[in-house]
């Protein structure tokens, strides 16, 4: 077996582990508290993992997870609301009876998705910086809100990243439920930290 072939290998068994790790945590926060100091846990732990570095993903993830439980929730709560309420205008349009005109609707529906996409594009970047201690909610929040601005082709390459993501759990559902949120954690870490002097920059202003 080549060298190659095993590190893709360990990267999946570490991405896999994470993947049980973020629901473990997400569970013990109650389900909705848990899932953002979660993701912020699995992109602490995302940049060794892609550089193949020696990290304890356990204990790391455990660490990061309650060092960061408020203000990995704090900054993420408006990206949070921002998606609730943007899956249920979508669920009323569709199947809550409410009956409008087709081209009011469509525009309604599609102004509804686009305000669920921000708000999961600001919760993910709203977990990888509440990762790092030194930044506040304050800062995440706008650094998570500046960045569709600052950076309009990191945003995009996120959004079809994510969409790929989707799509290849969709076709495999056994890699969703491997390692599909791992891998998105894993990937919006690679993104973010790109740009992570920009959104530094941006940080030092709130």
């Amino acid at each position: 077996m080549s060298h190659q072939l095993m590190a893709w290998l360990q990267v999946l068994t570490r991405l896999v582990l994470v993947q049980i790790m973020m629901a473990a945590l997400t569970v013990l926060g109650l389900g909705l508290l848990g899932a953002a100091p979660a993701a912020a846990a699995a992109a602490r732990v995302a940049g060794p993992i892609r550089r193949d570095e020696a990290l304890p993903v356990v204990g790391t993830m455990w660490r990061t997870w309650r060092a960061t439980f408020w203000r990995a929730n704090l900054a993420a709560a408006p990206a949070a609301v921002l998606m609730a309420a943007a899956a249920g205008n979508l669920l009323l349009l569709g199947v809550g009876g409410v009956r409008m005109p087709p081209p009011a609707g469509g525009l309604l529906a599609s102004l509804a998705a686009l305000i669920g996409l921000v708000g999961l594009l600001m919760w993910l970047v709203s977990a990888v910086l509440s990762s790092e201690e030194e930044n506040s909610p304050g800062q995440v929040l706008r650094a998570a809100v500046l960045l569709p601005l600052a950076v309009p082709g990191t945003a995009l390459s996120l959004l079809i990243t994510l969409a790929g993501v989707t799509l290849i759990v969709a076709v495999v559902p056994v890699l969703g439920v491997l390692c599909g949120a791992s891998a998105a954690m894993l990937l919006t870490e690679l993104l973010v930290s790109t740009r992570r002097q920009l959104l530094t920059h941006h940080l030092a202003g709130a």
